[in-house]
């Protein structure tokens, strides 16, 4: 039975207009439905960040409110970890605290819109705000937030009701190698829209943070501590030997000052090479580097002094002599410095 071309056209219509209703409730679904779902704010913060677009950003997230949430959390974390300072001084900086959070808010909206804008936290600036500099490196280094790699962002509920979702962003610390999964509410707007306003649990990780920074400042200074006794026992028995030819007042026969030359030469500038590479080949987290800059330093006071001193010994120059003098003057001023520091450590540590 052969189809007449009326009979085709109407069905062909008919078919159309199917698509078409199909086609439209999808639309309707789309523009009227998803776009004002949990799930599609996810996808546009997504893709606004891979997109470098920070106004599309803006409009999905509450950058000020979720800058203000991470503030406050960071600056009570801070608070509460000096719990054993004195009073009077307790009390001067919790007069502070609402200037810290308010600084710490903008630093992080700031740091915020250029991981957007740039795809990386820093951007090698001092940003001054209301006054009082934000140096972003900081700010980025006692958040940890500079050492954050995400690997899952997932929406955990919806509260339809209630307007409000649980984000959970699933990163991990690489400077304390931990885990976080960070919670982040997003609220329903008036307009249908959901957006993300705050991070619940920033507490929680500055307190991981600071445990993971602590246990890490323990292993430097375990792993240190003998190295350190080794030098300065062997550095004792050799710097008596030393001591005690320069004391004999024979440095005027060639013959002495060749055999004193020749102990620093063979004995004393390798030790304090090797006490050197001993301390470099420790790991050094990122709280120890003052402390180890400090031991390095004086390493090479050290080594100067006795190649200077050496020199002196070859070849008499007064030049050398005042060198390793001035030299020898600045180690002792940084041992007193390096010792002090150790003190102060572990006595933080022990607290």
């Amino acid at each position: 039975m052969r189809l007449s071309f009326k009979s085709f056209r109407v069905r062909a219509i008919i078919a159309g207009l199917i698509v078409l209703a199909i086609a439209s409730a999808g639309a309707y679904w789309y523009f009227s439905i998803y776009t004002k779902t949990p799930s599609y704010t996810l996808q546009m913060t997504t893709q606004a960040i891979q997109k470098h677009d920070l106004k599309q950003f803006n409009k999905y997230v509450d950058t000020r409110k979720l800058s203000s949430s991470a503030a406050s959390a960071m600056v009570d974390k801070m608070m509460a970890a000096n719990g054993n300072l004195p009073d009077d001084v307790q009390l001067a900086m919790t007069s502070y605290t609402e200037m810290f959070k308010e600084t710490f808010a903008r630093g992080f909206t700031m740091a915020i819109d250029n991981f957007v804008k740039n795809g990386g936290w820093e951007d090698g600036k001092k940003t001054a705000t209301g006054g009082w500099p934000i140096d972003y490196a900081t700010l980025l280094d006692n958040s940890g937030l500079k050492g954050l790699t995400v690997k899952n962002v997932k929406i955990v509920s919806v509260n339809k009701a209630g307007g409000t979702a649980l984000l959970q962003i699933d990163a991990v610390q690489t400077e304390i190698d931990q885990s976080y999964a960070f919670k982040l509410t997003m609220k329903r707007q008036a307009s249908g829209i959901w957006r993300i306003e705050s991070v619940d649990n920033f507490g929680g990780f500055i307190a991981l943070l600071q445990k993971g920074r602590r246990q890490s400042m323990l292993d430097y200074i375990d792993n240190t501590e003998s190295i350190m006794a080794t030098q300065r026992k062997s550095f004792a028995q050799l710097d008596s030997q030393i001591r005690a030819i320069i004391n004999s007042g024979n440095l005027a026969d060639t013959s002495v000052r060749d055999n004193l030359e020749q102990i620093i030469s063979s004995q004393m500038l390798p030790l304090w090479q090797n006490f050197r590479d001993s301390l470099q080949a420790v790991n050094v987290p990122p709280p120890a580097r003052t402390l180890q800059n400090l031991r390095l330093q004086i390493c090479d006071l050290y080594i100067s002094y006795y190649q200077n001193y050496s020199q002196w010994l070859k070849t008499r120059k007064i030049d050398n002599l005042h060198k390793a003098n001035d030299e020898m003057r600045n180690a002792k001023v940084l041992e007193a410095n390096e010792l002090d520091l150790t003190n102060i450590v572990k006595h933080d540590l022990a607290h």
